[in-house]
């Protein structure tokens, strides 16, 4: 494994961690020695494993799950650390799974979810 780091300005860096082939393996925006913009992991092979949106070192927005077939498998909505929903997908591409922590008006979150992630492919 391989580990570089490259400075943008004095408060901004980005990581990025090589798998020993070569490939990167992750990238990660710090801000201030704190994880803070996008997080991307890939697989060994090249394809997209993990996307995410931290915001001072805690998870953020929108965080995204592939399997290494490339078919999208878990995104998870949150807002630092209250998560909204978990959207599970099967091998064909079928939402199997849509979860929100019990509160009002969560069909309505959940079908309004699914819209905007349906957008978003």
């Amino acid at each position: 494994m391989n580990i570089e780091s490259t400075r943008i300005d004095v408060n901004n860096r980005i990581q990025t961690i090589h798998y020993n082939s070569g490939n990167v393996q992750i990238q990660t925006q710090y801000v201030n020695n704190k994880k803070h913009g996008m997080q991307t992991s890939w697989y060994e092979s090249g394809g997209k494993r993990y996307e995410a949106i931290w915001q001072n070192s805690s998870p953020y927005g929108i965080q995204t799950h592939w399997l290494e077939s490339g078919q999208k498998w878990i995104e998870t909505y949150r807002s630092t650390q209250k998560v909204y929903a978990n959207i599970g997908w099967d091998g064909e591409g079928n939402v199997i799974e849509a979860k929100l922590p019990r509160q009002p008006n969560n069909n309505k979150q959940i079908n309004k979810l699914k819209q905007q992630s349906k957008k978003n492919e």
